[in-house]
């Protein structure tokens, strides 16, 4: 049995404010993210619709940034998503269309009415996967069309934030499936949509001073040009949902639909409750129990631990210590094992990740550092500099 969902209730005098201090998390396992805000902006550098952990180039990457979806409905076009721009303008419609957001089942889900329609956004990334899905459906309403627009940044997270024109981009699209890439090959993303009748027309944007306040407010680095190719066209209809899907993996990673991922990640969250002790399966307890599976994760960035773990018959398990920024941390992770893996009832988790920081012990202690790659703790310095002197 599921918790209910956090609800937030929209009305349409109220303060923008309000949409664009709330942030949302997805999470997929594996250390990676979507992140933003309610009312549909980034207002943070780490912000995106999609930020998986990469192996290689190693870390979080901020895939797509910006993430416009634009709605036909008959002679009136309404914009969700958007940006914020250092000249102060506010490019969104979502004050005056949302109805309400909510978070169910670790989803966020934004609901849009729009004269006589209802429309109906859930964002998931599936567990292990560096992939993403945006389903949307039509509760209410005769058909609409929907253009989707994805901006790419391919920067690391804590890069410093891009301003210029010319993008070392190559677009290619074939049998339904997009692809960009950087020139270097050292990015790729590929997306596409379900059903597959959709049209992607080829109109490359360059949204330029994009600003995220947040930054800005701490006096950092605060805007960035973002390059789109194009955006995809398709009617959205009654009796079908469609998916917007987008991944690092192969083409094969791209099949799955948004009815499927979400119902997956529903059957998912029940699995974690059904195993958490009988007190915390109800109320505020199961949402608790809920949120803390974001930050057990496999360490998706280090392949190398995977396969020792692999080659000795076990799992390989670790702690992030935050979103967005964080990775993970010996202190952080011994001081909340009890709260996400004990308390839970996660036993097979708890294990696994004392067996993954069992390899980074050194001179009796757990590195404070990230797990890897490590760096030397305070007795191992010692002991290298008084080799230093003895040599």
């Amino acid at each position: 049995m599921l918790p209910p969902p956090i609800v937030f209730t929209w009305r349409r005098d109220e303060d923008p404010a309000y949409l664009r201090d709330r942030e949302w998390l997805v999470t997929n396992g594996l250390g990676g993210y979507a992140s933003g805000t309610l009312l549909g902006i980034g207002t943070r550098r780490y912000h995106g619709l999609f930020v998986p952990n990469l192996v290689e180039p190693k870390g979080r990457h901020i895939m797509i940034s910006r993430f416009d979806e634009e709605v036909e409905c008959g002679d009136r076009m309404v914009r969700l998503g958007g940006a914020e721009f250092l000249d102060g303008r506010l490019e969104t419609d979502v004050p005056r269309f949302l109805d309400e957001f909510r978070v169910d089942a670790l989803m966020p889900v934004w609901r849009y009415a729009i004269g006589r329609h209802v429309i109906e956004k859930t964002i998931v990334m599936p567990q292990y996967q560096n992939t993403l899905c945006v389903r949307y459906r039509l509760l209410a309403g005769p058909p609409v069309r929907l253009r989707l627009r994805p901006f790419a940044a391919f920067r690391r997270q804590d890069a410093v934030l891009v301003h210029q024109d010319e993008w070392p981009f190559l677009f290619c699209s074939r049998g339904g499936v997009h692809e960009v890439r950087r020139e270097d090959g050292r990015l790729t993303l590929r997306f596409k949509t379900h059903p597959g009748r959709a049209l992607f027309v080829c109109d490359e944007r360059v949204s330029r001073d994009v600003l995220y306040r947040v930054e800005q407010v701490r006096g950092y680095d605060h805007s960035e040009n973002l390059w789109s190719p194009g955006y995809v066209d398709l009617l959205l209809t009654p009796d079908a949902s469609a998916t917007f899907v987008a991944t690092t993996q192969g083409a094969e990673a791209l099949q799955v639909d948004g009815d499927t991922a979400v119902a997956a990640e529903r059957q998912r969250v029940e699995r974690l409750l059904a195993i958490a002790p009988p007190a915390a399966r109800e109320g505020f307890a199961a949402q608790l129990v809920a949120a803390a599976d974001q930050f057990i994760v496999l360490p998706g960035s280090r392949l190398e631990e995977t396969l020792r773990a692999g080659a000795a018959g076990d799992e390989v398990r670790t702690v992030i210590a935050g979103y967005h920024w964080f990775g993970d941390w010996g202190r952080d992770t011994m001081i909340t094992l009890d709260g996400l893996a004990l308390c839970t009832g996660r036993w097979r988790e708890a294990a696994s990740i004392l067996r993954t920081f069992s390899h980074y012990v050194r001179d009796g202690e757990i590195e404070i550092g990230n797990a890897g790659p490590a760096h030397p703790s305070k007795a191992e310095i010692a002991r290298q500099q008084r080799m230093k002197r003895e040599n």
